[in-house]
């Protein structure tokens, strides 16, 4: 991919970023610079996710994949969000 290409690529995710921000709280105040860091803190996010995400994606893609227990995840997702402080 060409830098050109990047550039207009990386243009496109922070227009729908900003696009997001907007639909969220139309009132929304915030500067360019404010949009730009958020939009740079929200890409990092989402890679981290991406490398938490790649070691079970590439198991289902070898066919090591089971049906998934809803309540379990349910469980799973209370005790995270508990020890977050969020209840």
């Amino acid at each position: 991919m060409t830098v050109a290409e990047q550039l207009q690529h990386e243009t496109e995710r922070f227009q729908k970023f900003v696009q997001r921000l907007i639909a969220k709280d139309a009132e929304l105040k915030i500067s360019f610079d404010d949009a730009v860091q958020l939009f740079h803190e929200y890409e990092a996010r989402m890679d981290r996710l991406r490398e938490e995400l790649r070691p079970a994606y590439e198991a289902c893609q070898r066919g090591e994949s089971s049906p998934w227990n809803m309540q379990e995840i349910l469980e799973e997702v209370k005790a995270e969000l508990k020890e977050r402080g969020i209840e």
